[in-house]
């Protein structure tokens, strides 16, 4: 029986992905306008990116400053000033 649930399972996970890509689409778009819609098409991509948020944000705790974040993870400044802004925002830091 537990070989059957699991393919089960495996069958519906397609789709399933396919439903939560759909509805964290509609979500972000709705909350966060200017980072939703079609450019994030994936679950893959949102993970993406919140890891760099989230390294960003790590890197703004140990104090370094924008340009050293940007040349540590490779990224543009300007993509780390953004996720310091929403940052602060999330924070109720701002200005």
């Amino acid at each position: 029986m537990g070989n059957q649930t699991d393919r089960v399972t495996a069958g519906m996970r397609p789709q399933l992905n396919k439903t939560l890509e759909n509805a964290l689409s509609r979500r972000i778009a709705k909350e966060f306008p200017r980072i939703g819609g079609p450019r994030i098409c994936s679950l893959t991509a949102v993970d993406r990116y919140l890891g760099q948020f989230d390294r960003v944000r790590h890197c703004s705790q140990q104090g370094l400053s924008t340009i050293e974040t940007a040349r540590i993870l490779n990224c543009s400044v300007r993509l780390v000033e953004a996720y310091r802004q929403l940052d602060q925002q999330f924070e109720g830091k701002e200005d």
